[in-house]
C-alpha cells in the first residue's frame, strides 16, 4: 500500500501510516560506515601485495569517506550534488 503523509491510513502490519517521523540513529549508522570503510580500504591496499603505511593510510581513509558519503548528505558541503 503507497501511503502519502497524512492519509492517516493502517498498514498491512497494523500501525498508522504517515504523519510520524523518521529518526534515524547516527551513531550506530556512523559506526557501521567506518568500520566497513576500514575493511573495505585495507582489502584494497592488500590487492596487489603489502602496501605500505602511507598507501594503506590513504586506502583506509578514502573508503572510509566514501561509506559516509553515501549514508550522510552534508548540507554545507560545495560539491556536485544529487539533487
Amino acid at each position: 500500500m503507497i501511503v502519502t503523509e497524512g492519509e492517516g491510513r493502517v498498514s498491512k502490519r497494523g500501525g498508522s501510516v504517515g504523519g510520524g517521523a523518521i529518526v534515524a540513529r547516527t551513531y550506530p549508522l556512523m559506526e557501521r560506515c567506518v568500520d566497513s570503510g576500514v575493511a573495505l580500504g585495507y582489502n584494497r591496499a592488500h590487492k596487489h601485495g603489502v602496501p605500505d603505511e602511507w598507501a594503506l593510510k590513504e586506502a583506509i581513509a578514502a573508503a572510509v569517506m566514501v561509506e559516509i558519503a553515501e549514508a550522510f548528505q552534508f548540507t554545507d558541503w560545495k560539491g556536485d550534488s544529487d539533487d
